[in-house]
């Protein structure tokens, strides 16, 4: 009997003991689920974050390319403006021209402007005799031989060293030039060359990505000749202005501190193939080089295809450990020792949530800097070519009409030389505003950088309606600015496209929109123009020459 007590009592006790331990062991398990849970989600949302700021900058980084080589574009077509203008432009001429644009300091990676003048066999003594008779008594054209056409180097500055290595090649003579040359002879617009050594580098590895460059051309016609066709624009060259750029120099000048903690590849061509790499930031950069080989595992890679006058780049762009601070919480920082159970999960929840605001407040925050200006707020370049696509395809599935503006202020340039530049950036956000009280809700008002805005109508019922507007816009930005306690006047000039009647792609219908504003420019300024088709010649700006003084960093 006593045996039968004692077991009982023993086991009573093993009860009893065990009901008061389970609920902490409980509690204590659950705390570990949802602090591996909490681990395991603060590791995924930092990864997610992670993933938004590498998506952006890549987007950001091939959207700094493509408008930089825009923007050297408009140097290029600077040149053929002068050779148009002067018809006969002298090495003294084309050195005063290139050393006003200051091309080491405004246009960084860019090695020189340059004109090569297409030279048939029977003019190639005159040719000679003229170029040794301007200040290279020892100008001869090279590789040696008779074929019969050339297109030598014959003007390239600024003349350092290295350009002056360059004078007098015939660029028709080596295949990868001679290529993009034909390109841009027959259809009258840039082309751009494969990958290549320039001339310069020939003497200095020149098979190593860090030597490789590229050509971009630009032709010239004979004024008055015409240039419909591919046969007449053959039979009217003239020759061609062109730029070469050293690919490691470039991309150094485009991406300061962009590509941190990223290695940056540019392959040419359409895949990412060995043979084809021209330029790779880890062959400067070997620290990051072992640094990725120790983690291979965290990188991320993204392939990106690049289009720049028909030809076509590959961007691979790879994450560096240095790229992402984040690795995640470690449970010991989660678990407060002698902090309560509920305190506890009140902490995770307010951490999640805290958590969750902070990713969406950083998402929305990369996707303002990738689609809207930061200084007026209006949508920037990207925005608005992607509304004007969405609008553009509605407007052919309705059959509706739409019109874009392309608006410049005139003279702004001396607004930031004579009052500075917070006085201008204060104008560009006043008429930023001015400009979107013109418009309705559905329409589009874009600043594409410096003084330079676009405006997107929709549904028009009468394409008058966009002269009315661009009226309306030049009568409410003449009205006087207060500005910094001064009243500022100015005024616009402004080009008008319709579609369709003017263009049925969105990329030709700014292109047409802009050169109806410089026509507005040349007829005085202050006024809009719509677009009116015409020879390339003919409608060539001449205004264009003064386009860097008129855009402004604003």
């Amino acid at each position: 009997m006593k045996r039968l007590i004692t077991l009982w009592r023993a086991q009573h006790t093993t009860v009893s003991t065990f009901q008061a331990v389970w609920p902490a062991l409980v509690v204590f398990l659950m705390g570990l689920v949802i602090t591996s849970l909490f681990w395991y989600t603060a590791q995924t949302d930092a990864e997610k974050l992670n993933q938004t700021q590498f998506d952006t900058r890549t987007q950001e980084i091939q959207s700094i390319i493509q408008t930089r080589m825009l923007a050297y574009e408009q140097i290029l077509r600077g040149g053929v403006s002068l050779m148009a203008t002067l018809n006969t432009v002298s090495r003294t001429q084309w050195a005063a021209y290139v050393a006003q644009l200051n091309v080491e300091t405004n246009f960084p990676g860019i090695h020189g402007i340059g004109y090569a003048e297409q030279v048939p066999f029977a003019a190639k003594a005159a040719f000679l005799q003229r170029m040794r008779t301007q200040g290279l008594p020892d100008y001869a054209i090279w590789p040696a031989g008779n074929r019969d056409i050339y297109n030598p180097v014959t003007y390239l500055e600024p003349r350092t060293p290295r350009n002056l290595k360059a004078q007098g090649f015939d660029m028709l003579s080596e295949p990868t030039r001679q290529a993009a040359l034909v390109q841009a002879r027959d259809t009258g617009q840039p082309a751009i060359t494969a990958r290549l050594t320039l001339t310069a580098e020939t003497e200095t590895k020149p098979n190593t990505p860090a030597n490789f460059g590229f050509i971009v051309y630009l032709p010239i016609y004979q004024s008055g000749l015409p240039t419909d066709t591919v046969d007449q624009r053959r039979a009217a060259l003239r020759g061609f202005v062109n730029s070469p750029f050293r690919v490691n120099d470039l991309m150094r000048s485009l991406l300061r501190g962009m590509t941190d903690g990223i290695n940056l590849r540019i392959y040419d061509g359409a895949s990412a193939s060995p043979e084809a790499l021209m330029y790779d930031e880890e062959e400067t950069n070997h620290s990051a080089s072992a640094a990725r080989l120790d983690s291979p595992e965290h990188a991320k890679v993204k392939t990106i295809t690049m289009a720049l006058y028909n030809h076509t780049w590959t961007l691979e762009l790879t994450t560096l450990p240095s790229f992402s601070p984040q690795r995640g919480v470690s449970p010991l920082l989660i678990l407060l020792p002698g902090v309560a159970i509920s305190l506890l999960l009140s902490l995770l929840t307010l951490l999640l949530s805290v958590r969750f605001r902070m990713i969406q407040h950083s998402q929305q925050h990369y996707f303002r800097l990738s689609n809207f200006d930061t200084l007026t707020k209006l949508p920037n370049r990207a925005m608005f070519n992607d509304r004007l696509e969405r609008n553009r395809l509605q407007a052919q599935r309705g059959g509706f009409k739409l019109a874009v503006l392309f608006v410049d202020i005139d003279h702004f340039k001396a607004v930031n030389d004579n009052l500075g530049h917070d006085v201008g950036d204060a104008l560009l956000q006043e008429v930023a505003a001015r400009m979107e009280a013109c418009v309705r809700k559905v329409d589009t008002v874009a600043r594409l950088g410096g003084d330079e805005f676009t405006v997107i109508l929709c549904d028009l019922q009468d394409t008058h309606d966009a002269g009315k507007v661009a009226q309306t816009m030049l009568n409410k930005l003449a009205e006087p600015f207060a500005l910094d306690d001064k009243l500022l006047s100015i005024s616009v000039s402004i080009g008008i496209a319709l579609y369709p009647a003017d263009a049925s792609e969105a990329a030709d219908l700014l292109k047409n929109a802009d050169l109806a504003m410089y026509a507005a420019k040349r007829q005085g300024r202050g006024q809009f123009q719509y677009f009116v088709a015409a020879a390339p010649d003919d409608f060539m700006p001449t205004a264009q020459l003064n386009r860097p003084s008129e855009e402004s960093s604003g």
